[in-house]
């Protein structure tokens, strides 16, 4: 069952953390929250219907990087596009937590597949 209380917070799974600054240093991002956004981007856009939120958020920790809300969705488009996606959700910045965490584990799970994968296959 959702509750109505969204994160202010977005704090990651220490090993989220982990593969965002793997990804991060390999292609050469500049800052690991764009990481993060990307692989939310990722998630929705491939795993939209097959995320349980609720239990998926329960089973990942919280000890890794932290960013605020504000900080991970500057101009609320992340929010505004979550809550077309998803109607019914009231905690938008819990789904990108979740499609966050959920991405970069896809994307890990690529790139340990494939020594040459590269991130702009994702697009």
């Amino acid at each position: 069952m959702e509750t109505n209380k969204d994160y202010i917070d977005i704090r990651f799974s220490a090993e989220a953390t982990i593969i965002a600054d793997e990804i991060k240093d390999r292609f050469f991002f500049s800052q690991a929250i764009s990481v993060y956004k990307l692989a939310a981007a990722y998630a929705f856009k491939e795993y939209k219907d097959s995320m349980d939120f609720e239990k998926l958020d329960y089973g990942y920790d919280k000890n890794g990087a932290n960013y605020h809300s504000a900080s991970f969705d500057v101009d609320g488009t992340f929010k505004q596009l979550i809550i077309i996606m998803y109607p019914w959700c009231s905690t938008p910045y819990k789904y990108a937590r979740v499609a966050a965490i959920f991405g970069l584990k896809k994307i890990k799970e690529k790139m340990d597949r494939d020594p040459d994968f590269n991130i702009v296959s994702l697009l």
